[in-house]
């Protein structure tokens, strides 16, 4: 089995060799690896052309115009010729063994989508774990466990059949700058691939501060457009209309409006849940919510609506 790790880089020239090196340091070798240089101003190119002068990875660099992840993943995807795909941030990498682990569950189960534990790294070195809760996936639908948040909304600790990929023509939303892994797995979800679960701790993603994922700028105001792409999805799947109610009321309003500190942000996505003219008072999974939350949250909330009560 060969599995194809397709890394989309823009201005990672002093992070991709650690991400390269844990690839190349893997006991299984069945593997190519296609870098997509999204347009970087800094030294990645040449970075990445050194490494296969000096390295005996399988390695193939492809060049475009700054166009952004997506399209970076999807022309990765287009070239690539592995049983499996594994889409990687260019700053992560690799535990030992993970990809042998990978195609161990992959020649066992020949699961369509296959999810692995991770963990993050900051940049002072302290690790925090991840805190999925991936046994729901054998209860529960996909689609359940993305919009209840059992399984995290990221691409790169998805294994995924490169044929399931391309049988169901899955083409990677474009123009999403924030919230675009959530809206591909939820288009990836609608083709219901069949899912195994790894509990091993098998990624490590960096939280450098810099990145786009770790730092909020304008890119936050586009997470609207990667919901709305979620909710026109699932708009014709009447049976998860509390579920994907409760999860726009989260992302849109509950934490960017009430646990949010900046206030035009807190304005924006004020806006944004009104447009979406939906009413939580009759949703039994808002108050299930509710109920959940810590005392302290729960004085926070009640204080924020006392607060919009009284203007």
């Amino acid at each position: 089995m060969k599995i194809s790790i397709i890394i989309p880089a823009y201005n990672v020239a002093d992070y991709i060799t650690t991400c390269l090196d844990s690839i190349e340091s893997q006991f299984y070798q069945e593997v190519e690896v296609i870098i997509v240089d999204d347009g970087s101003s800094d030294q990645t190119a040449r970075v990445v052309k050194d490494y296969q002068q000096s390295h005996s990875l399988k390695l193939i660099l492809l060049r475009q115009a700054n166009q952004g992840v997506q399209v970076a993943r999807q022309k990765g995807l287009e070239v690539a010729s592995g049983d499996y795909v594994l889409w990687m941030d260019s700053d992560d990498w690799l535990n030992p063994n993970s990809l042998q682990r990978l195609n161990e569950i992959a020649c066992q189960s020949t699961a369509d989508l296959i999810c692995f534990d991770y963990q993050f790294v900051r940049s002072d070195g302290q690790i925090r774990p991840s805190s999925l809760h991936l046994e729901e996936l054998n209860n529960e639908s996909l689609i359940s466990c993305l919009l209840n948040g059992a399984l995290n909304g990221a691409l790169w600790n998805k294994l995924i059949k490169r044929e399931f990929l391309m049988e169901n023509q899955i083409v990677l939303p474009k123009d999403l700058r924030y919230g675009e892994d959530l809206a591909s797995l939820f288009l990836i979800a609608l083709s219901n691939p069949t899912v195994s679960v790894i509990r091993d701790i098998l990624y490590n993603y960096y939280l450098r501060p810099s990145s786009v994922s770790n730092t909020k700028g304008t890119s936050i105001y586009t997470l609207s457009k990667s919901l709305n792409y979620v909710r026109k999805l699932l708009n014709a799947q009447p049976e998860y209309k509390q579920e994907l109610d409760l999860f726009l009321y989260l992302h849109l309003y509950y934490y960017r409006v009430v646990l949010e500190c900046d206030a035009q942000v807190r304005s924006y996505f004020k806006d944004e849940w009104k447009k979406q003219n939906i009413s939580m008072k009759k949703n039994p999974l808002f108050y299930r919510f509710i109920m959940k939350l810590s005392l302290k949250e729960k004085i926070k909330f009640f204080k924020y609506l006392l607060l919009i009560a009284r203007k």
